[in-house]
């Protein structure tokens, strides 16, 4: 056992610890800057003709305006700097049902001559125009200075019980293969762009309506506030909003929306490749057979094709709970029911399903089919009389916890029947999943079975990584669809409320 004193005896130890300290206390200075009008009214002719100074920031540019012909108007923000995404930004169009537009961006480089274009300005009657700063650029590096520091004192606290007590070769697989899994699956993310192209769209719609509803205290289990232009909309009848926190915390913490997604997306695949590991191993009682069903789920190729493709958030999120579910109902069928703590087997199974259920509701109907099905064939092991009591203890938390979600999606169920439209078409979305999950466990029965050693492990793992690998560079290069979104305002049906 590593014991703390050992840790902290090291000098180069209370070095980096210290440089760390020092950038987060420098980091959280920064959040108690003055915040508010950088550029006011009074310099509006400038910000629309030569430019103003303007220092490195995450700001919004204020246009306020009257429409005074029916076209389409938009209008950006440019700078002096030529330098390689020295800002990040987009056109935003100019609604007529707002007398305030806003355009948030991103300059990571001082500019001398800052301005607002209009584009097509006699359509428009511009009264005067601002500039708005936050704390947006210190909430992101301190988020990215305590993410480091996490992450760096975790490897050496590893690297030091290791010299102490070496790890067998199958727990260093672990800890260098998940990680490495989830880098190779979230190789389209390293880009500074989302492969998806418009198809991405209204997902990113989606969390920036649940943006505007968090800051507006406005939470609805059937509605979103700000969702197409501003008149509220049925929220993801399919998809839950659960998951969908992390990235609309990311983007209130203030990174633009391509960041937010792609965070997004890296803490999906870590969390699948985690919890597939967990539940292989669980299930097969062996470390490499669980990394090798851990490989085979999180690289499936239609699992990336969700991803990468198709940006059906709420499949992949919803595989995330899959293995979990499944490792639920061997516990609850393989366990004796004498067992110390079996009936809590339920509350693993009631977590496992209430992720998909929060993910994709097809995703949930094809899981419960499953169950019953597998039901069917352990039935001497499921219908146990104290089996029947993890059932239906599982089946109440998951009614309790779900009581809204289930409530809203079953009056929409009975009285819309776009939406009953909508779930039978997403089916096929259900069965892929599950059919992915049913392939690797069975790759990891025959892999278990034969009693297959780490040679044909290391094969196996060679073929899949070079099989994705090939995937993962087909997605990139023959997706000539791209989008940048800096600007959330720039995403249809979006815009500041009227001031």
């Amino acid at each position: 056992m590593l014991k703390r004193s050992d840790f902290l005896r090291n000098r180069k130890i209370w070095i980096l610890l210290g440089i760390q300290l020092f950038l987060i206390a420098l980091g959280t200075a920064g959040l108690f800057e003055r915040t508010g009008i950088v550029i006011d009214r009074e310099l509006t002719g400038q910000l629309l003709g030569e430019g103003v100074p303007l220092p490195a920031g995450v700001y919004t540019a204020r246009l306020y305006c009257e429409v005074t012909e029916d076209t389409l108007t938009t209008f950006e923000v440019a700078s002096d700097v030529a330098a390689f995404k020295a800002l990040l930004s987009n056109p935003v169009p100019i609604r007529p049902d707002l007398s305030v537009q806003e355009c948030q961006f991103y300059l990571r480089t001082d500019a001398q001559q800052f301005r607002i274009v209009i584009n097509n300005p006699e359509s428009l009657s511009v009264r005067w125009a601002e500039i708005t700063g936050g704390t947006e650029k210190h909430r992101i590096f301190l988020f990215w200075v305590l993410t480091a520091s996490l992450g760096l004192d975790g490897i050496l606290i590893l690297a030091m019980y290791h010299r102490k007590h070496p790890l067998p070769p199958d727990r260093k697989l672990v800890l260098l293969g998940i990680p490495a899994l989830t880098l190779l699956s979230s190789l389209p993310v390293l880009v500074d762009y989302n492969v998806q192209g418009n198809a991405i769209s209204l997902p990113l719609m989606q969390i920036e309506a649940l943006v505007r509803s968090i800051v507006q205290n406005w939470l609805s289990p059937e509605a979103r506030a700000l969702w197409l232009t501003e008149h509220g909309y049925t929220a993801s009848p399919v998809y839950g909003d659960m998951f969908l926190f992390l990235p609309a915390s990311l983007r209130i913490l203030g990174f633009h929306p391509t960041a937010a997604w792609q965070l997004y997306t890296v803490a999906v695949n870590l969390a699948t490749t985690l919890f597939a590991y967990l539940c292989f191993r669980k299930c097969f009682e062996n470390r490499y057979t669980g990394m090798l069903g851990s490989a085979l789920y999180t690289l499936l190729p239609f699992r990336l094709s969700f991803l990468y493709t198709d940006a059906a958030v709420g499949a992949y999120t919803a595989m995330v709970f899959l293995p979990l579910s499944i490792w639920s109902f061997y516990r609850i069928c393989r366990d004796s029911t004498a067992q110390k703590g079996y009936l809590w087997n339920g509350l693993l199974l009631a977590a496992g399903l209430t992720g998909i259920l929060q993910s994709d509701i097809t995703v949930f109907a094809m899981a419960l089919v499953c169950m019953v099905i597998l039901c069917l064939f352990y039935r001497k092991t499921a219908f146990r009389p104290h089996t029947f009591r993890v059932w239906l203890f599982a089946a109440i938390l998951i009614a309790v916890l779900n009581t809204c979600f289930l409530v809203s999606r079953f009056n929409l169920f009975h009285s819309d029947p776009f939406f009953r439209q909508t779930v039978r078409s997403a089916l096929p979305t259900g069965f892929l999943a599950m059919a992915g999950l049913w392939l690797t466990i069975a790759a990891c029965a025959v892999f278990r079975r034969w009693a297959l050693g780490k040679k044909a492990f290391i094969i196996a793992a060679a073929v899949l990584v070079l099989a994705s690998t090939y995937q993962l560079n087909n997605i990139l290069l023959t997706q000539d669809c791209i989008l940048r979104v800096y600007s959330a305002q720039s995403l249809y049906g979006f815009g500041s409320p009227d001031s």
